[in-house]
């Protein structure tokens, strides 16, 4: 999900605000989960996004990311 994002972006995270990373995140959630996965994910995914966003605009990957945010 947070690949799909730096595609988007194409790794430029400048501009980005915290609520559009919350909305687009909100999106990735109902792209590849459903139920209460689904809730769980955009639970998530709000409480992380100023982290994740910190992350993004320093450049961080994937899975430098997830590590920050405690989600593997």
């Amino acid at each position: 999900m947070v690949n799909d994002e730096i595609t988007k972006y194409n790794g430029n995270f400048t501009n980005v605000s915290q609520s559009q990373l919350e909305s687009d995140m909100d999106a990735e959630c109902k792209k590849y989960t459903s139920g209460i996965e689904r809730k769980a994910c955009e639970g998530e995914m709000k409480k992380m996004s100023g982290q994740l966003l910190a992350d993004l605009q320093k450049g961080d990957n994937a899975d430098q990311c997830c590590k920050d945010g405690k989600l593997c």
